[in-house]
């Protein structure tokens, strides 16, 4: 055990060294892309350069907010990121990875461990470990069934008793102890919330909404605990710092950034919501719209028949088979011509897609790519179009 352990910490060690952090706002979004092009090379976008990977196509690879793990011609795990490449030689594992913006999680011969781009660190030793893993933190339960959680660069302890139940965002924890009491670990405090047991709850970067087990649905934010109706609602969703329900009258609420009462949006139920970071795309009266940065946009007069999205951008074909874009609050015209089947393997995760209808387009956070025409992949980034020939 101890001379596998070292042979698959002595690579791990490597990336260190080239790995740096910023925790600032403009590392939320991802502004990197992976594709493979029409000599079934694997290329990869990194805001604003062209990395040719691997002259081979990538069997498996997955994207994280400005780093990649991927599978080499040679079958060997490859980590990228910003010029530097290492090698992990852990092909038989690959299903023991686990990615978010931040985070690379690893577990493999009895180890959990994780990456943050500072360096690698042990956080328990276990076989098939319990956790989850936010965009900048993991939470998880130890060896000894202590609630634990990994942010900052820090292992910290959060229980020394194993909870009922628990759920991560992208930096906060919610968790219901052994004695049934909600609590909320966010900015580095743990909070009480509730001191009876909720019948369901999800939590936000900076909110937590829950119904407690009289079925009235609350939420809490920033030390209050707000009442949000009598009944429990139909459907919920939250983001980082917003979240959208429907109540039991099948009323549409949005409960906006810093906010602690909900906005009606509309009376009636629509036909599809979402949310994703700070983001709700949704479908009211056969209107697409999207929410974002406190205002609400109506990009079509009718429901697309494809649209993908990540915070702050929806790309979709409208009814004439042009690509077209909400990004960060401009809806534009991507193509004059009809967008067309990719010739790439992969999905957006990086699995294999095995059905025979193949994305026109793909959203990768920020970057949109798309093909039209017999041409190379497109890429759509920061308000300009870049093309590899």
């Amino acid at each position: 055990m101890k001379n596998f352990l070292s042979r698959l910490i002595r690579p791990l060690t490597l990336i260190i060294c080239c790995l740096v952090f910023v925790p600032d706002t403009s590392a939320l979004a991802q502004n990197v892309a992976a594709w493979h092009d029409r000599q079934n090379r694997f290329q990869y976008y990194d805001d604003g350069k062209l990395v040719q990977l691997d002259h081979n196509p990538a069997s498996f690879f997955k994207i994280g907010h400005d780093f990649i793990l991927y599978f080499n011609s040679q079958e060997e795990m490859v980590y990228y990121r910003k010029g530097h490449e290492e090698l992990l030689h852990l092909r038989e594992v690959r299903d023991d990875y686990a990615i978010s913006r931040h985070l690379v999680t690893i577990k493999v011969g009895g180890l959990f461990t994780v990456i943050d781009h500072k360096e690698n660190k042990s956080l328990s030793l276990q076989d098939e470990p319990i956790f989850q893993c936010g965009d900048s933190i993991v939470a998880f339960i130890d060896f000894h069934g202590e609630l634990r959680a990994f942010y900052d660069g820090e292992k910290i302890l959060l229980d020394p008793r194993r909870p009922r139940s628990f759920k991560t965002s992208e930096n906060s924890i919610a968790f219901v102890d052994s004695g049934e009491l909600l609590q909320f670990h966010v900015d580095g405090e743990t909070v009480l919330v509730a001191e009876d047991p909720p019948n369901d709850y999800m939590p936000g970067n900076d909110l937590l909404l829950f119904v407690e087990e009289y079925d009235e649905f609350y939420m809490w934010r920033d030390g209050e605990l707000v009442k949000l109706d009598g009944y429990p609602p139909k459907s919920y969703k939250v983001g980082r710092n917003i979240a959208a329900y429907i109540n039991d009258q099948e009323s549409f609420f949005i409960i906006k950034e810093g906010e602690i009462e909900p906005t009606e949006i509309s009376p009636n139920e629509p036909s599809f919501y979402d949310v994703v970071d700070n983001t709700v795309v949704f479908v009211e009266d056969n209107n697409f719209k999207v929410y974002y940065k406190g205002e609400i946009h109506t990009l079509e007069s009718y429901v697309p028949d494809s649209y993908k999205y990540a915070d702050g951008v929806v790309a979709y074909t409208d009814h004439t088979g042009r690509l077209k874009a909400f990004y960060e609050g401009e809806v534009m015209t991507l193509t004059s011509d009809i967008v067309i089947e990719s010739r790439d393997k992969h999905s957006v995760n990086g699995l294999v897609n095995t059905t025979q209808n193949k994305p026109a387009y793909m959203v990768f956070g920020r970057v949109i790519l798309y093909q039209f025409g017999n041409s190379e992949y497109h890429i759509f980034h920061n308000g300009e179009e870049f093309i590899k020939n």
